[in-house]
């Protein structure tokens, strides 16, 4: 994710600089992106500790070399374009063969 897509509100909360190093930080051990599975999407006008707009979350599982994750990305609609407001993710941890914690 590149700063450009980022949105307004993000934008006002952090910097170019902040915004890598934590998309870097939460990437850090996974490797390279192997694969990304189907995306789901859920569209809302309200979240929590946000004005009434409207938003999209997405989220995927994606397999990278090292570990297999959930990415959500949380989109704002500003101007007529979705604009990255949010990203995370979440590890897996494998106790067994198939069998996943999260």
């Amino acid at each position: 994710m590149t700063w450009p897509s980022v949105g307004s509100v993000l934008k006002a909360a952090s910097t170019e600089s902040n915004w890598v190093k934590g998309i870097s930080g939460l990437r850090t051990g996974l490797g390279e992106l192997q694969q990304r599975g189907q995306f789901q999407i859920a569209f809302t006008k309200q979240l929590p500790d946000a004005p009434p707009g409207h938003y999209a979350a997405i989220q995927t599982q994606s397999r990278f070399a090292n570990m297999t994750v959930t990415e959500a990305v949380l989109l704002s609609e500003e101007a007529d374009q979705w604009r990255v407001v949010g990203y995370n993710i979440s590890k897996a941890v494998e106790v067994s063969a198939g069998v996943r914690l999260f």
